[in-house]
């Protein structure tokens, strides 16, 4: 899974729930996570879209997330 094929999946309506889109996003999160070692770019980068993805989704139980992120982005010197 990777975010054109989600893209193309949310496009063409393949998505029968929120949940569903939700999981593949979490996927794509998951697998970033296994295949890039933690100080790598790509990781980090994983790391702050799964903090963005989360505020964005869950906006009413992740105000701290979203804290998190600005943080993060701060930190390492992501534009924002």
């Amino acid at each position: 899974m990777d975010l054109s094929t989600a893209q193309a999946k949310l496009d063409n309506g393949m998505y029968a729930n929120r949940q569903d889109f939700v999981k593949d996003v979490r996927l794509i999160t998951s697998n970033c996570f296994t295949y890039n070692p933690v100080a790598s770019p790509v990781r980090r980068l994983g790391e702050a879209f799964e903090s963005y993805f989360t505020a964005r989704a869950y906006p009413r139980t992740t105000k701290s997330c979203s804290i998190l992120l600005d943080s993060l982005v701060q930190d390492r010197g992501y534009p924002k």
